[in-house]
């Protein structure tokens, strides 16, 4: 999802982070079988994007693909056997929880080593904040 610039931090944590998890759960909830169960990956990342006949590209949407791919994540995820995770990009985090909204104890730093890109990044177990 490409969201509009007009769209403020607050709606995104938590509002659309937990409905998106409540959606995930109630889901899963309905499916007596669990190989069939969904499992979501969720990348969050501010930067311009430049969008043609094909769709949306740039190196925002570079750097939001490889927070996803990144193996740390993967990793921590499968560890926890989490059904829904989300990994948000340093200066996403940084904002969001400089406006108290994000609490930083539910934030677990994860190093992104994917192709060229070299960053840290945020897992956030659930989404607090005001």
């Amino acid at each position: 999802m490409v969201a509009d610039s007009k769209i403020g931090l607050e709606a995104v944590f938590p509002t659309f982070i937990n409905s998106a998890r409540a959606g995930v759960r109630e889901h899963n909830a309905r499916l007596a079988r669990k190989d069939s169960r969904m499992r979501l990956r969720m990348a969050l990342h501010a930067g311009f994007l430049h969008r043609d006949a094909h769709g949306f590209s740039g190196d925002a949407v570079n750097h939001l693909s490889r927070l996803l791919d990144a193996p740390a994540f993967k990793d921590r995820m499968a560890e926890h056997g989490a059904a829904f995770a989300v990994i948000v990009s340093a200066d996403l985090y940084h904002d969001a929880a400089s406006f108290h909204l994000i609490d930083p104890r539910i934030a677990t730093p994860i190093d992104v080593n994917v192709k060229e890109t070299r960053s840290r990044a945020w897992m956030l177990t659930s989404c607090g904040g005001r």
